[in-house]
């Protein structure tokens, strides 16, 4: 019954009251229905067709602006400008994602780092390709072209697996990246600088974003914030790349230490950020145990000198430094003033004040190296009086005087500190070699009766240019010269044309 009174039609009577019941009830809670804005607006809700508008033929005839169309070209460009242009190369990663992960090789502490590349560099590459003969231009663009895909790969594989590792390292790195999206522009800088210092290469995107603040043509208040955060960023990387060539260069792999001396070498020579400890770097190998890294520094030297002749006072000190630290041996004595007697040196500009101090180097590490020989000849005799019983051989020796049992250990040495000392003195300038004369006389002629005879005649040439510079010709000098004569060894040496 009740079924059949619902399924007939509705009369229009009912209608109009039920509408006039919603009405009232509309009414009552504040609601205007019969306004055109009331709330129940049944009106269809979706978004009405665009209809295209009919072209204005007043318009059309009007021709484009086209300085203010080439001012909004320009526009655009200053804001594409200001990204950067190596973020574009970081989205060439993209290529790499689909293809198969390359064995990386991660530190151990029982395993060494070149051996383990070596094995790495097998399996990527491959045994057979691992060693090219490479014979013209051509096939070595092509090496070239295929060694920089698999870096890029590799680079892209690399920063893959950190940024997945990142979301795993918790609420940090969480806080910079919504800095980096929502932050201001003074949170960006800082978030950018942050990830790069954590790890610069993997985060090139954030060092880029940083540089496109300084190099962008608009918004170049942005540069004011920019141009810190990169300078402390560069400064603290270099000076960690500075030791790490320090480190490298002490290494007993020969082939990495040749690779870190031409680094040094090429920085010292170009720039003069962190100076001060390359040149210490480089000198410093002057004693390296092995003769081809002693003389590859000394070669970079000299070349530095070069192409830089106002930095000689300031490698002569740190020469200086060098020989005079305690324990050094003779050989890198040797190379040290070896290197000093090679010094170019002239009578304009600082010539005659460079020769001095080079004097002066080579006379104290005389008085130090006669000093050392002294002592150990009484730490010897003291040593073997000490025994119960003396051997026969000490008891035949002859006492030898401290420069006779120096100049046995150490005649090389010496040879080349009078070599370098014959090169600098005619540099000198007259008053300061009067000086020389006065003080350093003794020491020659101390030289001359000693038991090598090369290094006898090389102090007697030496005391000859000294005299001949004063016009000063002593007796003490002929003597000296005619009891050099007199010696059998006289006969046989290669010094004959020094006399």
């Amino acid at each position: 019954m009740a079924i059949s009174e619902w399924n007939e039609p509705q009369k229009p009577r009912d209608i109009e009251n039920l509408e006039s019941e919603v009405d009232s009830f509309a009414s009552s809670i504040g609601l205007f229905s019969s306004l055109p804005s009331s709330g129940f607006n049944d009106s269809d809700f979706r978004l009405k067709p665009h209809r295209p508008s009919k072209p204005n033929s007043i318009s059309s005839n009007k021709k484009p602006d086209l300085k203010r169309e080439g001012e909004r070209k320009h526009k655009n460009k200053n804001k594409n400008e200001s990204r950067l242009s190596l973020v574009e190369d970081l989205k060439g990663f993209c290529k790499f994602s689909n293809m198969p992960k390359l064995p990386l090789m991660k530190a151990s502490l029982l395993e060494v780092w070149y051996i383990d590349a070596e094995e790495l560099e097998a399996k990527v590459i491959g045994e057979a390709n691992k060693k090219l003969v490479v014979e013209n231009v051509e096939e070595w663009k092509d090496l070239v072209a295929r060694k920089r895909k698999v870096a890029e790969r590799l680079l892209a594989q690399y920063t893959q697996d950190y940024e997945s590792s990142k979301e795993q390292r918790g609420h940090h790195v969480k806080m910079v990246s919504a800095r980096l999206k929502f932050g201001t522009m003074a949170d960006k800088v800082l978030s950018c600088s942050a990830l790069v210092g954590e790890n610069p290469i993997t985060n090139l995107k954030s060092l880029d974003n940083l540089l496109a603040l300084v190099t962008s043509k608009v918004g170049k208040h942005f540069a004011f914030m920019g141009f810190d955060s990169l300078r402390e960023l560069f400064m603290s990387r270099y000076e960690r790349f500075v030791i790490a060539l320090e480190e490298a260069s002490r290494d007993v792999l020969p082939e990495l230490k040749d690779k870190a001396l031409k680094t040094i070498y090429v920085l010292l020579r170009d720039k003069s950020e962190q100076e001060r400890r390359l040149l210490s770097a480089l000198v410093n190998k002057l004693g390296d145990p092995a003769n081809k890294g002693a003389s590859s520094a000394g070669y970079h030297l000299s070349n530095i000198l070069s192409a830089n002749p106002k930095m000689k006072a300031v490698v002569i000190d740190e020469v200086d430094s060098f020989l005079f630290r305690p324990h050094l041996g003779l050989r890198a004595k040797y190379n040290a003033v070896n290197f000093l007697s090679q010094f170019d040196l002239s009578h304009e500009g600082d010539g005659p004040k460079v020769a001095k101090r080079l004097i002066d180097v080579y006379f104290a590490l005389f008085k130090v190296l006669i000093s050392e020989a002294g002592d150990g000849r009484k730490m010897e005799k003291s040593s073997k009086a000490g025994d119960g019983k003396a051997s026969n051989s000490f008891k035949e020796c002859k006492v030898k005087s401290p420069s006779e049992f120096h100049v046995e250990l150490d005649s090389r040495l010496l040879s080349a500190l009078l070599t370098g000392v014959n090169r600098a003195f005619p540099f000198v300038s007259t008053d300061e070699a009067d000086d020389v004369i006065e003080v350093q006389t003794p020491m020659l002629f101390q030289l001359v009766h000693s038991k090598n005879f090369n290094v006898g005649v090389q102090a007697l040439m030496l005391l000859d240019k000294i005299s001949s510079k004063n016009q000063i010709v002593s007796d003490r000098f002929y003597r000296a010269l005619y009891s050099k004569l007199l010696l059998p060894a006289a006969m046989n040496t290669s010094k004959v044309s020094g006399f």
